[in-house]
């Protein structure tokens, strides 16, 4: 393969990629949701591409998944017994001391990453 493919396939390949964590802010998918349509888009990746480059993308996309798990459009939040969701980043709306809970009533429950000002969750452990 010539390097004028290669760089073809490397830049169509990142405008998809992008595209993915474009539509994943926008629609606040979850982790899951995530990698399972990256894992379908390089499903239809070349097979005759060097593997440094399969690597350069997968490195690309692990890039914007840290990008986003460590910006401002995740909080970490606990579920309460009655559904609601709490969250312990100080700036949110919904920050556990000005709903009025305490840490100690927290332990055990479902917790985990949600979309800040959604109820949509990114990653949550049951």
């Amino acid at each position: 393969m010539k390097n004028k493919a290669i760089f073809g396939i490397k830049h169509g390949w990142i405008l998809k990629i992008d595209n993915l964590y474009r539509e994943a802010k926008k629609l606040k998918l979850s982790s899951a949701e995530i990698n399972e349509k990256y894992i379908s888009i390089m499903d239809e990746f070349p097979k005759d591409a060097p593997k440094w480059l399969r690597c350069y993308l997968d490195g690309y996309e692990y890039a914007l998944k840290r990008e986003l798990q460590r910006g401002d459009l995740l909080e970490f939040c606990y579920v309460l017994d009655n559904g609601s969701i709490i969250s312990m980043d100080k700036d949110s709306v919904r920050f556990y001391k000005c709903l009025g809970v305490s840490l100690d009533n927290l332990g055990g429950r479902k917790n985990g990453f949600y979309w800040v000002g959604s109820d949509k969750p990114y990653f949550v452990s049951e």
